[in-house]
């Protein structure tokens, strides 16, 4: 299996879609720093399914897409294709070829897909799981992540180990297996938090039933005493009632009689009362009629008076209009005899207008020129001006120039001299310090001979010293393996001794002292020895027969026997060794690989069992598939075949398979396998005592190497010479810092006097220059004066004119401010005129209104004198009519008194009969509300009819007494208090509930033994697989690191504890001549190879199919480089290699090399080269 093709579009440099193609072997990417080399490895990581964006180098996920540059835009998408040739099936699946597809849009989201199928990360990682290949494991290698393999997180180193171990997939299933069993503790907790509850309704609901018991016993009892108190009070009403009824109806009559008077006289005061109003409402009218004809002549008089003062007015209303008309038409010939003097007015100022207008024009004309005149004087003189300002600014700086540089050839000559006063200075220190120097050295070689001496001495006791201690390591290393062999050893007796026989009548039987048997108590299972491939099978096979006892004789096995009758305690069987017979040895022979042989021939045990066996298994065999299984039963060539996974098959077709307990097969065979450990252990601990004894003897040894003695003399020598050096090394750079002084102040000496010459000969030049500018200046000054008094005449002109203008201009403005106030002074006059021939017409109006108004009121003042006249006499005869009637009310008024006076009395006696009848039907109300509660009270309480209640009330019943009785019944209730009717019910369900929920709580249990037992069995495994492939990478991390290191390097890994799954791992590596405390202290180059040591010595167990090394090669020298390459040819025919490299010796050794360029600014391309055949 290799890696064939990798597709790239919009991943980080990569714009465009690139393809690389690759044939196994040994492949090389190249390119300068900064093309997106690492970019390839960056995707290949991530497709493979990396989560972490800072192992991308990048803040966020979302960075890795293609972010644009000046040219092009963004890409909204990132996706990455790898295509392996499944060729050896190590991918689980069907396919020859694999190809893994990773999208990533902008938005966040991610697409994955298997061979174009839509799937899950999980799906990925799952296929990938186990093989060495993943976004994390060994298949990836960058130059930063050799320190992390080797002093870095571990982790990841331990990581690595995993992977190769193949036990990542059982540490995640020990991680969902430890989640289920979590979730089960969960729910055991929570459900036994449920049944203590339900447990405590249960509780409460018996007592509540209880409770509900007595109250219905006392409600039946207060229901029949109830029922008899009903019956006995409707009977005492029904009475009382029939007696006020007749005594009802007598009154009713004398009461009817009474009304009938009463009736009588009302209708007799009703007509008197009649009379009296007729009279009253006649005489109101009649008053009424006499204050209408009063107020009639008091309005008639005030009409009269005022008619008089209206025209009154009116008279003088018109004497005024007439005055006011006359005015008005004189002020009208006074107006119009102005408006045509105003007239004449406005023509003679508009002729003045247009004269003053054609002058006006005549003087703008003249301005004009004038202006023109102005304006090329004025740019004459500004071209002088600024010829003047220019040579001006010339002059001043040439002065400043001059002057500048008469101070700067000053100090110049003050530095020059100062320089000098240096260097005869620094001349004198320089001959002083060359004659220390010379002293300081000659001590030198006398300090590092005595540095070679101490050195020699040190290395040596070192060396000697260092062979100790590694020997000493070396024998703690293998105590330590010792160790954990005898702590794995007891774990292993410790198991084996917990798997006992669950079953209750073995148990009875192993630890029962009543049954008296001198031998050891074991089953038949335990006693049967076999290969760790055929345990299930062989405890398939034996069932039932596996747990029989093994006894001596028959004896035995009727006394247990009669034991387990005596206690009830179930049937077991039992195998008396005296009544075994012999059995024939049985051949079978196949030439089928899968047929494994006669179950009873391949097993381990004593003769007198393996005749048993002959005899209970027959010809059973053992086969390695169901097929196999399946033909030798259905030709009955054998009477039972039984697969490695425990499924049965008998000839006869019946099946017998399904899970089976891995503890339950664990304990077959457990005699031998104990004799094994245990023999083992006892071997193991006379090597322990051996290599203790050996380790006290060689601390022994080192302890009398003294190393302070030769390390202080060393220290010593190497102080005083580094005392030296510094001293020489002080002493020289002052010498060169005194000979770079003097050199610096000759060459500035030098530079000052050329400086002060050049300053001399420009100052020379300008002050020339100078003298030249000014005598142009002054002629300049002249011209410019000239100019400046021919344009100050004109501008006296130009203002002259101007002055002219706007005289003209004024004499317009007044003259149209008269002729608008003319025109103004027409228009008012007109509208005045109009305005008082408008007032004359209302005027003339307002007088014939008056006339007409006159003749009006003359008319209505003959009407009001006849209509005052009629109403005086007929007020005269109302108040003749008032009299009679006053006299006719007062007759009728006497006898309506006598009448009412007899009704009063009748309507008294009518009162009492009333009150009477009253306080008789209050009587017969209450007692029909009596009534109607006892009916309320029966249908309420009992849901039934008085008349319908069947009891009979007994000859001696007392009501008190019944009353009495039922009072004290209603305590009870009340001292009862709430009762729950339901709870008879309700005692029932909870109590089912309970059983129900305590069955589950038991299958949680069992639940949680069987995941203690998973658990069990995966860290078994687990920890199996890891030890093996660890003491074989071991072994081949030192084989390695000798090949690349010589003969002379040494390295080693270790675990820090005894927990296999947990441990850290450690890594020792010691180069030739060289100890390093920490593998820390190792050289870049000597860690990089220690860290493919490593590599290789996990491929050499678990090759990957294919690793990605990232520049690891960089800090290699030529000769390791050339070890590095020869490792990754030797290795190449069973690992596909992909290595991003700048060195010349790996780019030889690779068969196909991909160049990385980055034409275009941000944008890598692909160029390849097949060096096997020709450049692409």
């Amino acid at each position: 299996m290799y890696l064939s093709d990798i597709e790239i579009v919009g991943f980080k440099s990569f714009a465009q879609k690139i393809k690389l193609k690759f044939n196994g072997g040994l492949s090389a990417i190249v390119g300068p720093n900064g093309c997106g080399k690492t970019n390839v490895v960056d995707a290949i990581r991530w497709v493979l399914g990396e989560k972490k964006a800072s192992t991308l180098r990048s803040d966020i996920m979302e960075n890795v897409i293609f972010n644009g540059t000046r040219d092009r835009k963004p890409l909204s998408m990132a996706e990455v294709t790898i295509t392996f040739d499944n060729n050896k099936s190590i991918l689980p699946t069907d396919y020859s070829e694999v190809s893994i597809t990773r999208r990533l849009f902008r938005s966040g989201d991610s697409e994955y897909f298997i061979n174009k199928t839509a799937c899950r990360l999980k799906d990925i990682s799952d296929l990938f799981m186990d093989t060495g290949i993943g976004p994390d494991s060994y298949s990836v290698i960058e130059l930063k992540m050799i320190d992390a393999i080797l002093s870095g997180n571990v982790d990841d180193r331990r990581s690595m180990f995993e992977e190769a171990a193949g036990i990542k997939k059982y540490k995640q299933r020990r991680k969902e297996t430890y989640k289920k069993l979590e979730n089960v503790l969960t729910d055991t907790e929570r459900l036994n938090d449920i049944i203590q509850e339900v447990r405590k309704n249960v509780n409460s609901l018996s007592r509540q039933a209880s409770k509900t018991k007595r109250y219905n016993q006392y409600l039946t009892r207060l229901k029949e005493l109830d029922m008899c108190l009903l019956k006995d009070d409707m009977s005492n009403f029904t009475a009382k009632k029939s007696s006020l009824l007749s005594e009802h109806s007598n009154l009713e009559e004398q009461r009817f009689k009474t009304e009938q008077e009463i009736a009588d006289s009302e209708l007799t005061l009703k007509e008197l009362k009649e009379q009296i109003n007729h009279i009253d409402n006649k005489y109101s009218k009649t008053n009424n009629t006499v204050n209408e004809l009063s107020q009639k002549i008091a309005e008639a008089n005030r009409t009269s008076a005022v008619n008089n003062e209206k025209l009154n007015s009116y008279s003088e209303t018109e004497a005024r209009l007439n005055k006011e008309i006359e005015e008005s038409k004189q002020s009208i010939a006074n107006l119009t005899s102005e408006s045509e003097q105003i007239k004449a007015n406005i023509q003679t100022i508009e002729e003045k207008i247009k004269q003053l207008q054609i002058e006006k024009n005549s003087a703008e004309q003249n301005k004009q020129n004038i202006r023109n005149d102005h304006r090329t004087i004025s740019g004459e003189v500004n071209a002088k001006q600024n010829e003047y300002n220019s040579q001006k600014t010339k002059s001043e700086s040439l002065s400043i120039l001059i002057q500048r540089n008469n101070d700067k050839s000053k100090s110049l000559q003050m530095k020059l001299e100062s320089t000098e006063q240096e260097l005869f200075k620094y001349e004198t220190q320089l001959k002083e310090l060359a004659s220390e120097l010379g002293s300081v050295q000659q001590i030198k070689p006398d300090l590092e001979i005595e540095i070679t001496d101490a050195k020699a001495s040190l290395e040596s006791q070192k060396i000697k010293k260092s062979e100790i201690e590694n020997e000493i390591n070396s024998v703690k290393q293998q105590i330590n393996d010792r160790l954990n062999l005898i702590s794995s050893r007891k774990s292993s007796v410790e198991f084996l001794n917990s798997l006992v026989d669950g079953r209750e009548v073995t148990k009875f039987l192993s630890s029962d002292k009543d049954w008296k048997y001198d031998g050891e108590k074991a089953l038949l299972g335990e006693l049967v020895g076999c290969d760790e491939e055929l345990r299930t099978a062989v405890s398939a096979a034996l069932g039932e027969a596996a747990h029989f006892f093994i006894v001596d004789e028959k004896a035995n096995a009727d006394a247990a026997i009669a034991l387990l009758q005596k206690n009830n305690k179930g049937k077991t069987g039992f195998v008396c060794r005296d009544l075994i017979p012999n059995a024939p040895t049985t051949h079978f022979n196949s030439k089928s690989d899968d047929v494994i042989g006669l179950l009873s021939e391949l097993v381990r045990v004593d003769d007198k069992i393996r005749n048993l066996l002959r005899h209970l298994l027959g010809n059973t065999v053992i086969v390695r598939t169901e097929q196999a299984a399946i033909e030798l039963t259905a030709n009955s060539q054998v009477d039972r075949a039984v697969t490695l996974d425990g499924t049965v098959f008998e000839s006869a077709g019946v099946i017998r398979g399904g899970s089976f307990s891995q503890k339950e097969g664990l304990w077959v065979g457990k005699k031998e396998r104990l004799k094994s450990l245990e023999t083992e252990i006892t071997s193991l601990n006379k090597e322990l005592e051996s290599f203790k004894s050996q380790i006290a003897k060689l601390e022994s040894e080192s302890k009398a190497i003294d190393l302070h003695s030769a390390e202080q003399k060393l220290e010593s020598a190497n102080r005083k010479l580094k005392e030296n050096e510094n001293q020489t090394q002080r002493l020289t750079m002052q010498k060169e810092s005194l000979n770079r002084n003097i050199k610096m102040t000759q060459e500035n000496s030098t530079r000052y006097a050329e400086e002060i010459n050049e300053i001399k000969e420009e100052s020379n030049k300008s002050q020339l220059d100078l003298e030249e500018l000014n005598i142009s200046l002054e002629t300049l000054l002249k011209s410019l004066r000239l100019k400046r008094d021919e344009m100050g005449k004109i501008s006296a002109k130009l203002d002259e004119s101007d002055k002219v203008l706007k005289e003209f201009e004024y004499k317009i403005i007044q003259s149209e401010a008269e002729l608008k106030s003319a025109h103004a002074d027409k228009n008012r006059i007109n509208s005045n005129r109009i305005a008082t021939e408008s007032k004359i017409s209302e005027k003339n109006k307002e007088l014939t209104e008056l006339s007409e108004l006159r003749i009006k009121l003359a008319d209505s003042s003959v009407e009001i004198s006849q209509t005052l006249a009629i109403s005086q006499s007929e007020m005269e005869s109302a108040n003749e009519k008032l009299h009679t009637l006053a006299h006719d009310r007062r007759v009728i008024a006497e006898q309506y008194d006598q009448y009412f006076s007899e009704f009063e009395l009748r309507r008294k006696d009518y009162d009492k009969l009333k009150d009477k009848i009253h306080k008789i039907d209050i009587e017969l109300t209450e007692i029909g509300s009596h009534i109607q509660n006892l009916f309320e009270k029966a249908m309420e309480q009992y849901q039934t009819e008085i008349s319908e209640i069947n009891v009979e009330i007994p000859e001696d019943f007392e009501p008190a007494t019944a009353r009495a009785e039922a009072l004290d019944l209603r305590a009870k209730l009340s001292e009862l208090g709430n009762v729950n009717f339901m709870a008879l019910d309700e005692f029932e369900t909870q109590s089912e509930r309970l059983d129900f929920y305590e069955n589950q709580l038991n299958d949680l249990l069992e639940s949680e033994k069987i995941l203690r037992e998973t658990i069990e069995e995966i860290n078994s495994t687990a920890e199996h697989n890891f030890r093996e492939t660890f003491d074989k990478v071991r072994a081949n991390f030192q084989m390695l690191f000798k090949k690349l290191f010589g003969e002379e390097g040494d390295a080693d890994i270790g675990l820090e504890s005894e927990d296999l799954l947990e441990s850290d791992i450690t890594i020792t590596a010691k180069p030739p001549n060289k100890r390093p405390q920490s593998i820390k202290m190792l050289s870049g180059g000597e860690k990089t190879l220690t860290a493919i040591a490593l590599l290789f010595a996990i491929y050499l167990v678990k090759p990957s199919p294919f690793c990605i090394l990232d520049e690891v090669d960089a800090p290699l020298d030529d000769l390791n480089v050339d070890k590095f390459v020869n490792l990754i040819k030797d290795f190449s025919t069973e690992t596909q290699f992909l290595i991003v490299t700048h060195n010349k010796k790996t780019m030889e050794a690779a068969e196909t090399l991909y160049g990385i360029t980055m034409q275009e600014d941000g944008i890598s391309k692909v160029v390849s080269v097949k060096l096997n055949t020709s450049a692409a």
